[in-house]
């Protein structure tokens, strides 16, 4: 299976607010700030497996990721509709989500 995330991450903070936390007026470390906000978030979501920016996904399956017949999703299908639509094949399933929100 793999897994690829289609859209970019907006961080939950930007360089200005760092800097503005930091009392930083320079423009020069701008790039070096977004870095470390990126890898900030990155390492958070490693370790705790939490998500703190909304991300689109989208996951190849091969016949051997097959589990008695069933596939497992890589990441849960957290949104704030109430359905999900998974397909495979050309064919789309929707499915109704229980208790998340």
């Amino acid at each position: 299976m793999q897994l690829k995330v289609l859209d970019s991450a907006v961080e939950p903070i930007n360089h200005d607010e760092v800097k503005a936390f930091m009392g930083y007026t320079a423009e020069d470390q701008d790039d070096t700030i977004d870095l470390m906000i990126t890898g900030a978030r990155k390492w958070f979501e490693d370790r705790t497996g939490l998500s703190v920016v909304a991300k689109t996904y989208k996951a190849y399956f091969e016949k051997e990721d097959r589990d008695d017949g069933w596939y497992e999703l890589p990441v849960s299908p957290v949104l704030a509709t109430p359905a999900i639509t998974v397909t495979v094949n050309g064919v789309s399933t929707t499915f109704q989500q229980k208790g998340l929100t």
